[in-house]
């Protein structure tokens, strides 16, 4: 796989690839529903899986039905049936109804450190896979020694690595500051709404905007009811 064709390159003396290479800029985040006058925005680790569930149901009546790839946050494939179009900032300024997630940034930090970089994945149900091809990532960027996992404190050195060699935009998207993502061209207070995925009322009022004034809620998904908990003092 990536991180350890990286570590085999490092042990050989060989460079690896340049930043460029294995990391670029993000495209406009924003995804644009033309026949209901909505636009959307999430982050990862900000709830996207539970939103795009959310909105399937409700574009489509059912459940997504698929367990495989292109998962549901792809909404540019073809299980979206054309549903869905990107739009730049100048476009997103003229739509009626815009609503992006946020999340506490400390909470996404421990959420993203648990699935993807954690070596406790017995513990976490860490994503070995993607830990392998984001760990060395994260090391590259910072111009640290690779490897393929990292203690939370080692994670978030690194991370301050990143923040002040100015290279924070270039993170992958689990990691990615929202303040580069959803809130790069417009702050939250710009958008028709833009809150947590927790938000009392804030999936009723997207699913209004959509069509449907039931008042549905958003699915439970991914790691947000694991029962075991973290904090920061577990490691110090």
């Amino acid at each position: 796989d990536f991180g350890t064709m990286l570590l085999q390159k490092k042990s050989s003396g060989q460079r690896g690839p340049e930043t460029h290479q294995i990391l670029g800029r993000y495209p406009h985040p924003y995804k644009y529903l033309e026949s209901k006058g909505v636009a959307l925005c999430s982050c990862e680790k900000c709830g996207s899986t539970s939103l795009y569930m959310f909105v399937y149901e409700v574009l489509f009546g059912k459940a997504f039905p698929y367990t495989d790839p292109p998962w549901v946050n792809n909404v540019y494939s073809e299980r979206w049936e054309s549903k869905f179009s990107p739009i730049t900032f100048e476009q997103l300024r003229q739509v009626n109804h815009t609503f992006a997630l946020l999340r506490d940034p400390r909470d996404r930090l421990i959420s993203s450190w648990k699935s993807k970089v954690s070596c406790d994945d017995q513990i976490w149900g860490t994503d070995v896979a993607d830990r392998n091809l984001f760990v060395p990532q994260l090391l590259h960027l910072a111009h640290q020694p690779l490897k393929l996992c990292l203690s939370f404190l080692e994670f978030l050195r690194v991370l301050q690595l990143i923040h002040i060699q100015g290279n924070a935009a270039m993170l992958n998207g689990h990691f990615l500051p929202q303040h580069f993502y959803c809130f790069r061209d417009m702050p939250p207070a710009q958008w028709t709404k833009a809150a947590s995925i927790t938000e009392p009322g804030f999936s009723a009022l997207i699913a209004d905007a959509l069509g449907d004034p039931s008042k549905p809620e958003f699915p439970k998904m991914h790691d947000s009811l694991k029962k075991n908990t973290f904090t920061p003092s577990d490691e110090e």
